[in-house]
């Protein structure tokens, strides 16, 4: 399922992150990687905040539609 629709608190891992290479690039490089785990700490109109590996990540819309867990 999509980022963007899962539950605020809990932790998912990354199955595949779908778009172009310099997307994936991108979210790899923020430590969104297939097998990793992260947490939706926050949800809001233009995207979601995330915890990944203790950092907090801001991720807007488009982005979060493109990893799924």
């Amino acid at each position: 399922m999509p980022l963007m629709v899962v539950r605020v608190g809990q932790q998912y891992t990354v199955k595949q992150i779908h778009g172009r290479s310099e997307i994936r690039t991108f979210l790899e490089k923020l430590g969104l990687v297939p097998g990793g785990t992260i947490e939706v700490v926050s949800r809001n109109a233009s995207g979601l905040i995330l915890n990944i590996r203790g950092s907090r990540v801001a991720l807007g819309r488009d982005m979060a539609c493109k990893v799924m867990v």
